[in-house]
């Protein structure tokens, strides 16, 4: 019955502009310690996490436990969150290096103890079980015992200041710096120098790295050479600001000002229009489902669907416009950690869009019925059309109706 509620819901948004939807916002008022959202991570018992500036919490889905530096974190400014293979909380603050909670106690990893820096920007397991420190000072890696090896430009880093990190294929981590990338395979640094900062990179199914640059376009390292790309081959923009490549192999470069641009192997298309309402592109995300979501600068999210983006914002319950994290529970809901506005849950049974390319023959629906049995019918420009849970069957006048246009329908 629930898939029959949300398509009579979504039957009905898709003649209003501003339809609510059915958001969970949770803030201050429901227990989030704080209303910033920085990361969001579920551990291997359901609960989720979130990451604030005033200290971290823990959701079981009814009511939140928070975590301060009363209860052992080394800061109250948590930047990221990491669950590790043997199930501790990592929490990476902004002054107080990493809190590692066991389920009991919380202990500290900081500079005095080898790490790079006290300001914690992003936290990754590798599949070796080495949990990477990224910082704008270097990096620290950090081993099942609690063992720290740091990495600056004083021992082979190409800069200090790293701004994104990359776990390939081989298990070798690349980190996107101020000048270029340096790659770390078991302990050995190899740097390949740029002249640009590296906000992103990614790789496709063929082991190419693409790499998105402030100022140059992007690179594709096919492990040999580099190929190059600007707006001279059809990129929206030089200046690329986040960069994913979808479970399709296709490309996705987020702009500054240009949009999206996505490669398809041939190609750019680029998305500047078609339903884009904000030309700057910070992130994507891809849930299970294969949905494209488009995180762009404080103007709420953007979904792909039926190839145009769906804008969502407050008018539509979104708890705020300012998204900084988006993650996908096991049981793919999906999450919005915001920047003051708190977060906001998206239920999977929520974002069924059911248009004419799937079966429904008009966009225009005057009125919508559960019946009985719990189909769901629904009067259009084209007829009366009836959905059993699986599929569309349009009555029109060759049914026997007096006319196409249909404004109101009732059970006897």
């Amino acid at each position: 019955m629930k898939k029959y509620l949300s398509l009579l819901f979504f039957v009905l948004a898709l003649s209003l502009n501003a339809q609510r939807i059915p958001f969970d916002n949770y803030n201050i008022h429901n227990g989030l310690p704080q209303n910033s959202v920085f990361d969001i991570i579920q551990d291997h018992r359901g609960y989720l996490w979130f990451a604030t500036q005033v200290g971290a919490a823990r959701f079981d889905g009814h009511s939140f436990v928070s975590f301060y530096t009363t209860e052992g974190l080394p800061d109250n400014y948590v930047n990221c969150l990491l669950n590790d293979s043997r199930g501790q909380i990592w929490f990476g603050t902004d002054g107080g290096g990493i809190g590692i909670y066991d389920g009991n106690v919380i202990r500290t990893i900081n500079r005095t103890k080898g790490l790079i820096s006290d300001h914690v920007e992003e936290l990754h397991e590798d599949r070796y079980h080495t949990v990477w420190v990224r910082t704008h000072y270097g990096i620290s890696r950090l081993s099942s015992n609690d063992t720290v090896v740091s990495y600056s430009a004083a021992n082979g880093l190409l800069h200090n200041n790293v701004i994104c990190m990359f776990e390939d294929h081989e298990g070798r981590m690349w980190f996107g710096t101020q000048k270029g990338i340096s790659v770390i395979d078991h302990g050995t640094i190899t740097n390949h120098e740029l002249d640009d900062v590296i906000w992103g990179i990614a790789q496709d199914s063929k082991g190419n790295y693409w790499i998105a640059t402030q100022s140059s376009g992007i690179y594709r390292y096919d492990g040999k050479k580099f190929a190059h790309f600007t707006t001279d081959n059809g990129l929206a923009n030089d200046i690329v600001i986040s960069i994913f490549v979808d479970s399709h192999d296709h490309v996705w470069c987020g702009t500054y000002q240009g949009g999206v641009s996505m490669y398809d192997g041939h190609r750019f298309i680029n998305h500047r229009e078609n339903g884009l309402t904000n030309e700057v592109i910070m992130g994507f995300f891809e849930d299970s489902r294969g949905i494209l979501w488009c995180r762009p600068n404080e103007d709420g999210i953007f979904r792909l669907l039926n190839g145009r983006f769906q804008h969502i914002d407050k008018k539509n319950n979104l708890v705020d416009n300012y998204i900084l994290k988006i993650f996908e529970d096991n049981q793919q809901n999906i999450w919005f950690g915001t920047l003051g506005g708190g977060v906001s849950e998206y239920s999977k049974f929520s974002f069924e869009v059911f248009q004419d390319i799937d079966g429904l023959p008009d966009n225009s629906v005057f009125s919508v019925m559960a019946d009985h049995t719990g189909c769901i019918w629904a009067g259009t420009n084209a007829g009366v059309v009836k959905f059993d849970g699986t599929q569309f069957t349009t009555l029109g006048k060759e049914s026997g109706l007096p006319d196409y246009t249909i404004t109101h329908i009732l059970e006897d």
